[in-house]
């Protein structure tokens, strides 16, 4: 029976293919954080947003109310 030897050059083969995969689904995975960066961003813009209307609205009310008392 004979020893099966990996010669060099297959193994060098081996390591491209495997980082040309890694390589891929690195790309994919900054894909999907850009994305969630992003959706993550706008939602926190529109709750800080929300949140400023719904302090200001009570403070305008008042301002603009010609029945308050001063």
């Amino acid at each position: 029976m004979t020893d099966i030897v990996d010669a060099p050059n297959d193994i060098d083969a081996d390591n491209e293919l495997v980082a040309g995969e890694n390589s891929a689904e690195e790309s994919q995975m900054t894909d999907i954080l850009r994305d969630y960066t992003r959706s993550m961003t706008r939602m926190h813009d529109e709750m800080i947003i929300g949140m400023g209307y719904n302090l200001i609205q009570p403070l305008l009310k008042r301002c603009l109310d010609t029945t308050a008392v001063p």
